[in-house]
């Protein structure tokens, strides 16, 4: 039998927990292939390290599908992992989440600090985010982005690890996520209804025996010994990767497809030479001009009440388009794959007028903003032309732009530039070009 390739082990993963874990159907179509959104991303969130926000109603399987990709692809049995989860309520304190004295120390007159298991254990889960106030939640902004932790005199650094935070719906117990914090999530998602016969499925799993097969109570015991020891941070860290090389031993053996330190560090390797076509190239652009340029029309800036200027966006964009295109054994990624990832990357990070709202009075779901980003970044929808179809009916002109600039024939490109920006509701896009080729100076 010859060996699996990295993406039969990382779609095998999906796999499994999608039919034994995670019971749910796909509402995602790229390139021929059905997924499940909120999977799919929380599988790419782990390949690349990234964050995801997850929204969704009580019991909607939120915390426990991050809890399965921590538990298989990291490699730690599932209650180690699930005894590291920070739970958002109004008395949380850094005490609480991140770090605290060691109080026998601190008899002696030592000042010594104990990590929670939050932060010794990489892959991550805040869970209930918004029942944080919001006072609280800035003492997770640098370890969200940077894998950076600091209580006391000390500080440990670990890098980024994925990360996720889980949010139900608004109510009366929610505080808001700060904005610095929800630009810190790379993707958000929505945790939707599963259908009636994975429904079937669920109502008799009341004692969620599945979750045996990520189990294993000996190794269970060992990583509790080393978490809690007084060791430095370091020699936890050594302990910890013993563990998880022998728990990636019992998954493989109870048939689960695993990946190795050394896997994950060539998927990035793969994932960061994926091309983007020019159409994804463009759409991008598209995008990151809609959002920062300012202009009349019903562009992007002009359909939301607070818009997003992060240079994170483009970056996570970018790097998930590659993703998917990677999952799915391609060299390059598409517009498909780019408009597909899209509306993830931007809702949480921007909030649609009234008035765009309005027009979407007939959909009452809670997912209804996330909605609205999919037919606005894609062909449209209630009378507004999506971001995808304006570029589509701009590929003749971007076309043509490129061949005079890749000519070095700037004279007649700025003669068409001329002739597109006549009127004041010209694509930021083509304004921008002009004006770089203008010398201009903001």
């Amino acid at each position: 039998m010859s060996e699996q390739s990295l993406q039969e082990k990382v779609n095998g993963v999906y796999n499994r927990v999608k039919s034994d874990f995670y019971l749910c159907r796909p509402d995602l179509m790229v390139s021929g292939r059905e997924y499940n959104s909120h999977l799919l991303l929380g599988l790419l969130t782990q390949l690349n390290n990234g964050t995801q926000l997850i929204y969704g109603a009580y019991g909607g399987g939120k915390t426990s599908s991050s809890l399965y990709l921590n538990s298989i692809l990291y490699g730690l049995p599932l209650n180690t992992v699930r005894s590291a989860v920070v739970r958002g309520n109004p008395g949380i304190t850094e005490e609480k989440a991140i770090a605290r004295p060691d109080y026998g120390a601190l008899n002696k007159g030592e000042e010594q600090v104990r990590w929670q298991k939050f932060c010794l254990i990489p892959p991550k889960i805040w869970d209930e985010l918004p029942r944080t106030p919001e006072g609280r939640q800035a003492v997770a902004l640098a370890g969200i982005e940077e894998g950076s932790w600091a209580y006391l005199n000390e500080h440990i650094f670990e890098g980024r690890r994925p990360f996720y935070a889980t949010a139900n719906f608004r109510d009366r117990g929610s505080y808001s996520i700060i904005p610095a914090l929800l630009d810190r999530f790379d993707i958000a998602t929505v945790v939707g209804f599963p259908g009636l016969v994975n429904s079937r499925i669920i109502s008799r799993r009341y004692n969620k025996n599945q979750e045996a097969l990520l189990g294993d109570e000996s190794l269970e015991d060992e990583a509790e010994k080393v978490l809690l020891s007084r060791e430095n941070y370091e020699t936890i860290q050594e302990g910890m990767i013993d563990i998880r090389g022998r728990f990636l031993e019992v998954l493989k053996e109870r048939g689960f497809p695993i990946l190795t330190n050394e896997d994950r560090l060539q998927i990035n390797k793969e994932i960061s030479k994926v091309e983007l076509s020019s159409q994804a190239e463009a759409y991008c652009t598209f995008l990151t001009a809609e959002l920062n340029i300012p202009v009349n029309g019903n562009y992007l800036r002009n359909l939301t009440s607070e818009c997003t200027e992060s240079r994170r966006l483009d970056q996570v964009l970018v790097r998930y388009a590659q993703s998917l295109a990677w999952l799915q054994d391609r060299n390059e990624a598409t517009l498909e794959d780019v408009s597909a990832i899209a509306p993830y990357a931007l809702w949480h990070r921007i909030e649609w007028k009234d008035g765009v709202k309005g027009r979407f009075a007939d959909y009452s779901g809670n997912d209804r903003d996330l909605i609205i980003a999919k037919l606005m970044l894609g062909e449209g929808g209630k009378g507004i032309e999506g971001l995808k179809r304006r570029l589509i009916n701009s590929s003749g002109s971007i076309e043509e732009l490129r061949k005079h600039l890749e000519s070095g024939n700037e004279e007649e490109a700025k003669k068409l530039l001329d002739e597109i920006t006549k009127t004041d509701k010209t694509h930021p896009y083509f304004l921008d070009v002009k004006r770089e080729l203008e010398g201009f100076i903001a």
